[in-house]
């Protein structure tokens, strides 16, 4: 261990030391994720399939609610922030975009074939039972 003379300031010298390498890590943490997501993305590419999923993100697009759990048919695209909960049905070809929730906690929720909702869309029912 090297000695200081005088107090010359060599704990800062060292704190920034520290933080350099920290600095770094996060860089080369991001590089890496980054690196391995572009990967991805050109193997699913070479396999035929251009639809990038996303597999680091914790959110729960799709979840029962009180034993009623969403129906969902083929074809159907469900952003990764989206949210589909409860007595849900989707058609064939819909699509929940960017920010939704489809909420089927009271009563039942028909989305039919090739429809969508839209970015920041809310839908939810009330205990009402007539279709409309």
């Amino acid at each position: 261990q090297l000695a200081c003379p005088l107090d010359l300031g060599c704990h800062s010298v060292k704190q920034g030391a520290s933080n350099m390498i920290r600095k770094l890590t996060f860089e080369f943490g991001n590089w890496l994720r980054e690196t391995g997501q572009a990967l991805d993305r050109y193997a699913l590419n070479l396999q035929g399939n251009p639809a990038y999923a996303e597999k680091l993100n914790r959110h729960r697009r799709v979840m029962a609610l009180a034993q009623k759990a969403p129906t969902i048919k083929s074809d159907v695209f469900i952003a990764p922030n989206a949210s589909v909960i409860g007595q849900v049905e989707l058609g064939e070809g819909s699509s929940i975009w960017y920010n939704s929730v489809v909420r089927g906690d009271v009563n039942k929720i028909s989305i039919g074939k090739k429809s969508n909702i839209q970015d920041r869309t809310v839908v939810h029912v009330a205990k009402f039972n007539k279709d409309i």
